[in-house]
């Protein structure tokens, strides 16, 4: 799951750079992000570049709805992901993803 995780921050960051999004994101948000990873990636700035990209973009993502779930819905899925990994918005939007899709295809 970790390896799966990875690759996704991986290529999310080549196609979604920070530099793109971080204009729309609150600096608090930002700041939180950037430090989790710099105290997990000391001295690693290319590390740090592709997960704070990659964490970036997965915010920006989930302050969408999902087409299809029910803003009650979603919104309840989001909470509990976010209540689990607070700071880690690659990991919550992998998980939202995951939860929003299987509820669609249960209530076809």
């Amino acid at each position: 799951m970790r390896r799966i995780a990875l690759v996704v921050i991986m290529l999310t960051s080549l196609l979604f750079p920070a530099s793109i999004f971080a204009e729309n994101i609150p600096d608090d948000v930002l700041a939180r992000i950037k430090s989790k990873i710099a105290e997990r990636y000391p001295g690693n700035y290319s590390m740090q570049k592709m997960l704070v990209d990659a964490d970036v973009n997965s915010w920006k993502e989930l302050q969408r709805n999902y087409t299809g779930v029910p803003d009650s819905v979603f919104l309840d899925i989001r909470g509990r992901v976010a209540e689990r990994y607070p700071d880690n918005f690659s990991m919550q939007k992998m998980l939202v993803d995951a939860d929003a899709k299987a509820w669609k295809e249960l209530n076809r």
